[in-house]
C-alpha cells in the first residue's frame, strides 16, 4: 500500500485561477511587511504574463508566500527587488519565473544549508506547514508543478531565492 502524499492533488481540470491578482496579493501583503521595516519594494512583472491558469491557485500561493516569509529574516539595505515573468514552452503551458533579490549581507551559510531540510514538523491538514523559516515544503509544491526553487546567495552581496513553476494557462 502506498503512503498518503502530504500534499493535495493538483487537479488542473476543475479549477482555475488569475495569476496577476495572485501576484497583487503577494505585493500588497509584502510591501506592508517591507514598511514596517523601512525597506522599500521594486517590482518588475512582465506584460507578457498570460491572465488565467488551470488549477488551484493554493499551490503558487504556497510557494510565493514561504518564500517571502523566508526573506523578510535575511533583509539587507533598504530595497528588495521582486521579478515575476513568463516563458510559454509547448502550447498553452508556461513557465512562471518568480524571484526575489535582497541586498544586502546574505544569508549566513549555516541558515543556508538548513532551508531544505525537513524540520520535523509535520505538514498541517492541507498539506503546508504554517509559516516558517524553512522552505522544504514549498520546494516539494515547486516539483509538484513541475519547477523548483533555488537560492544564490553571495555572503555580502545579498540573496536572490528564485521558483520556477508549470503552470496550463487558459485559452483567451
Amino acid at each position: 500500500m502506498q503512503a498518503a502524499s502530504p500534499l493535495p492533488d493538483f487537479d488542473s481540470g476543475r479549477q482555475q485561477f488569475d495569476i496577476m491578482i495572485l501576484i497583487h496579493n503577494f505585493c500588497s501583503w509584502y510591501e506592508q511587511a517591507l514598511i514596517k521595516r523601512d525597506v522599500r519594494l521594486r517590482t518588475q512583472i512582465s506584460n507578457e504574463m498570460p491572465g488565467l491558469f488551470l488549477g488551484n491557485q493554493i499551490f503558487p500561493k504556497h510557494i510565493f508566500f514561504e518564500l517571502g516569509q523566508n526573506s523578510l529574516l535575511y533583509l539587507g539595505r533598504d530595497e528588495v527587488l521582486l521579478e515575476v515573468a513568463s516563458k510559454q514552452l509547448a502550447g498553452r503551458r508556461h513557465e512562471i519565473s518568480f524571484s526575489i533579490t535582497l541586498f544586502g549581507d546574505g544569508i549566513p551559510l549555516d541558515k543556508e544549508k538548513e532551508l531544505f531540510q525537513p524540520s520535523g514538523k509535520q505538514p498541517d491538514r492541507e498539506g503546508f506547514r504554517s509559516r516558517s523559516i524553512n522552505l522544504y515544503y514549498a520546494r516539494m509544491v515547486a516539483r509538484v508543478l513541475g519547477g523548483d526553487i533555488l537560492i544564490d546567495n553571495k555572503l555580502g552581496a545579498g540573496t536572490r531565492y528564485l521558483v520556477r513553476i508549470r503552470l496550463l494557462s487558459i485559452p483567451a
